[in-house]
């Protein structure tokens, strides 16, 4: 079984990822807006981004679980980053790492608990796009939830991703 990655060497320094307030204060700068003008959390951009192993969201997620520390450049937090995945020839240990600091934060647990209850539920409330019903858009959203879930359950789960491969 792979390791979880929740420490990195940036410029010489040990630094132990923290989901803390001040990764909250941080995270508000990736925050993201639709194309409806509707605004995503940037902790929320982050962990979606995590649990779709968008190597961005690696970057993303350092640069706020450093916060507590100092503000290092993001090309040194990219550097330290290909290190380990140069190493490891992976990234699923630091994506897990920061999947895990993220639920295991009092800061986040409920946005993150608020997060799955909206991916669960969200379906419900579709729209219909053009060409579509309402039932078939609900459908459709209920499948992409589906599928955010498994996403996550073979990140966490690495007998899941095995199976998956398979």
């Amino acid at each position: 079984m792979t390791e979880s990655i929740k420490e990195l060497e940036i410029k010489g320094q040990h630094v132990e990822a923290s989901g803390s307030f001040l990764f909250g204060e941080r995270a508000k700068e990736y925050a993201t807006k639709d194309k409806d003008g509707n605004e995503t959390p940037g902790i929320n951009a982050i962990y979606l981004g995590l649990v779709q192993r968008r190597t961005d969201a690696l970057l993303n997620f350092w640069d706020c679980a450093t916060a507590h520390v100092t503000r290092f450049k993001k090309s040194d937090i990219q550097k330290a980053l290909a290190e380990v995945i140069d190493e490891k020839e992976d990234t699923i240990e630091l994506i897990r790492g920061a999947i895990e600091v993220l639920e295991g934060s009092g800061y986040f647990k409920q946005e993150i608990r608020g997060f799955w209850l909206n991916v669960r539920q969200g379906y419900k409330q579709a729209k219909a796009g053009e060409g579509e019903t309402k039932e078939e858009a609900r459908e459709a959203a209920k499948e992409q939830a589906q599928s955010l879930v498994d996403m996550y359950e073979a990140v966490m789960d690495p007998a899941k991703e095995e199976e998956a491969m398979k």
